[in-house]
């Protein structure tokens, strides 16, 4: 993929549209750069929608009660967690 901007006078861009599309932007989402070692960059949105989290966190071998979940965070201040 090939895409092409051009910076104004006040340092700004408009992503094209395709761009836009497959990075799955809508306004606000912030973008971050990664200088590649050979020179390029990588731009990566760090905004996304929490539905994208899913999943992320594989589920426990077996079901955690409520009350090993309380006894959790209660021991967490005093073993410095």
């Amino acid at each position: 993929m090939s895409a092409t901007a051009t910076i104004t006078q006040n340092w700004q861009i408009t992503l094209p549209e395709e761009v836009r599309t497959r990075l799955s932007l809508t306004p606000g989402v912030q973008l971050q750069f990664f200088i590649n070692p050979q020179g390029t960059f990588t731009i990566v949105p760090i905004t996304r929608d929490v539905r994208e989290l899913k999943g992320i966190v594989p589920s426990p071998p077996e079901p955690v009660s409520i009350e090993e979940m309380n006894m959790t965070i209660a021991t967490m201040g005093r073993d410095g967690l």
